[in-house]
């Protein structure tokens, strides 16, 4: 709580130079009005002082409001720029050469700093180096053209008049004329590569982004479009008509901005008063979706997520356990950390727009804290339970490696050897060549007890693990254990597509073991095995005819199936009522 205290004073700080900078403007403002109505000649109309007047200060009051508010944007300042500039023009009226060449000079300055304002909303930075060229090119241009038209070709009608130019270097009416074409034409060029950049700009953004463009982008309508409609009459002539009605025009076009951007701060108070349904919201979400989608709701971001950080482990994690990353700062995404005790504990992940409205977020992450403690701790668990299961895999994994490595040590080392013996005890007795009958006997006897441990060997290397499985996959496998079983086994359904190694080992050994127990304890005549995939799992499903009521408990083949079975992500069960047979099950993901 320290630290927020903190950080608003500093925002505050921060606001402090912009609202100084607007009273200074509404100074001014008074200042303009006076100049306005004091001169005899060349005096405008009452309405359009007032109209010019008000305009200014809506941009002065807008954008002191927008710093006091957000601090750490510069749309406020632009804004206040905007309304400090927009009075520059009235130099013209005080009657004084000097304070006119400086106001018909730079009284145009203020339509770039519109240019950039509407750029580079809605933080106030420029974020494209297009734009930073487009908006350099605006400013360069606001002054050279009117040092083109007011310099270097002045229009000598302006000599006439109580006061004039002290810059102006030459007057032609004809140069002027021309130069003003060529003005008027680039300023048509430039307000049209500024709506191209600013549509530019909406169709790269998201719903968000849209929305938070909204308000400069239909503000922006009546202000270019004025501008443009007004300097392409210009290059022919003004109508008497227009030219009457351009000082009203004008302000009432640019006044569009400020009015806009106060509705958007208007719609931005009601989606903070909104976030007092969110206690509400947040007690009756039950499961971190519904959290997730009451926080996304508040905020006005349907991209919302929420992630957890593991207590002394610099992961993060979503709310299944599963590790996630936070985005990076500039990226299209942006989060907002929730801290507990000075430490961070989860984050909210949303769209960078979000952040244009820290007082918002604040409000939600305060409203949530609780809730999110609570998700985070579950979270912790998950991630845990999933490092467990991804831990059991990699046992089952290693178990598995090495069941195959025996079975390959037995079918390399000891099969081949007592191959090789039995094949050296038949070349003897072929050598004794009757000789020797009871030798011979003896050998033969020794050749067939030699022939049993090599099939109980093959046996017991194929029960480790079958060769048959990883070099031809389940099916055959299957087919091969059903035709040596203790009683028949009737395979109802295979797949044929070779499955993750891991599935097709638990599969075998589960119908494996069911077979066995069958043959061994359940009195049973006939098994039948049954296996399918299913929504993104192998489906296995071995039953018998036998006596049933096998006891679970008992024995370790069941219980390590169980394991194996979990370790993939999967289930096993077994069904044994008396007298009804057993059936076992198990259900394995296999995507």
């Amino acid at each position: 709580m320290p630290q927020e205290r903190v950080s608003a004073a500093a925002w505050r700080a921060g606001a402090a130079p912009v609202v100084g900078l607007a009273v200074v403007g509404l100074v001014i403002a008074g200042l303009a009005t006076s100049a306005r109505l004091s001169p005899i000649f060349n005096r405008p109309t009452e309405l359009v002082t007032a109209l010019h007047v008000a305009t200014g200060v809506a941009f002065l009051v807008t954008g002191a409001i927008a710093a006091v508010r957000r601090p750490r944007n510069r749309v406020g300042l632009l804004m206040v720029l905007v309304g400090v500039s927009w009075f520059v023009i009235d130099l013209q009226f005080v009657p004084s050469s000097m304070t006119y060449t400086l106001g018909n000079l730079f009284g145009i300055v203020t339509w770039a700093v519109l240019a950039q304002l509407a750029l580079s909303y809605p933080s106030g930075r420029l974020e494209y180096v297009r734009d930073g060229v487009l908006v350099g090119a605006i400013y360069v241009w606001m002054l050279l053209g009117n040092l083109l038209t007011e310099v270097f070709f002045a229009d000598p009608a302006n000599a006439t008049q109580p006061y004039r130019n002290l810059l102006a270097l030459h007057s032609n009416a004809a140069q002027h004329d021309v130069a003003s074409k060529v003005q008027l034409g680039v300023n048509i060029l430039l307000g049209v590569l500024a709506l191209a950049a600013l549509a530019a700009h909406w169709r790269a953004q998201s719903r968000l982004g849209r929305r938070a463009l909204a308000p400069v982008i239909w503000a922006s309508a009546p202000i270019f479009g004025a501008v443009l409609a007004l300097d392409a009459v210009g290059l022919v002539r003004y109508p008497d008509w227009l030219s009457a009605a351009l000082p009203a025009i004008t302000p009432l076009a640019i006044l569009t901005l400020p009015l806009a951007f106060l509705a958007g701060l208007v719609r931005t108070n009601l989606a903070r008063l909104a976030v007092g349904h969110l206690v509400v919201e947040i007690g009756a979400a039950s499961t971190p979706e519904g959290l997730r989608a009451s926080l996304a709701r508040a905020v006005g971001d349907p991209t919302l997520a929420v992630v957890y950080r593991v207590p002394g482990d610099p992961r993060w994690v979503d709310a299944r356990g599963r590790a996630a990353e936070l985005p990076h700062r500039g990226s299209d995404r942006s989060y907002t950390l929730l801290e507990r005790d000075g430490e961070p504990v989860a984050a909210l992940v949303h769209d960078r727009f979000v952040d244009e409205d820290p007082a918002l977020m604040a409000s939600v992450a305060a409203t949530a804290s609780l809730a999110i403690e609570r998700e985070r701790l579950e979270a912790e668990v998950r991630a845990q339970l999933v490092e467990v299961r991804a831990s059991r895999a990699r046992i089952v994994e290693a178990a598995d490696a090495e069941r195959q490595r025996l079975q390959r040590n037995l079918h390399d080392g000891a099969q081949q050897r007592l191959v090789a013996l039995a094949m050296r005890l038949s070349r003897t007795r072929e050598m004794l060549d009757g000789s020797a009958p009871d030798a011979a006997a003896s050998l033969t006897e020794a050749s067939e007890q030699l022939r049993c441990a090599m099939q109980e060997l093959r046996q017991l290397s194929s029960g480790i693990h079958p060769s048959i499985l990883v070099e031809s996959g389940l099916s055959p496998a299957l087919r091969s254990l059903a035709e040596v079983a203790a009683l028949p086994v009737h395979i109802d359904a295979v797949p044929d597509e070779r499955l993750a190694a891991g599935v097709e080992a638990c599969a075998y050994f589960v119908v494996s073991e069911a077979v066995t127990n069958a043959a061994k304890h359940s009195s049973a005549v006939s098994v039948r095995v049954h296996l399918a995939r299913v929504d993104g799992a192998l489906l296995v499903s071995v039953q018998d005819d036998g006596v049933g009521g096998a006891d679970r408990t008992r024995g370790s083949g069941i219980a390590g199936l169980q394991d194996r079975a979990a370790a993939l992500g999967g289930t096993l069960t077994v069904e044994s009522p008396p007298g009804r047979g057993t059936r076992v099950t198990a259900a394995l993901p296999c995507d």
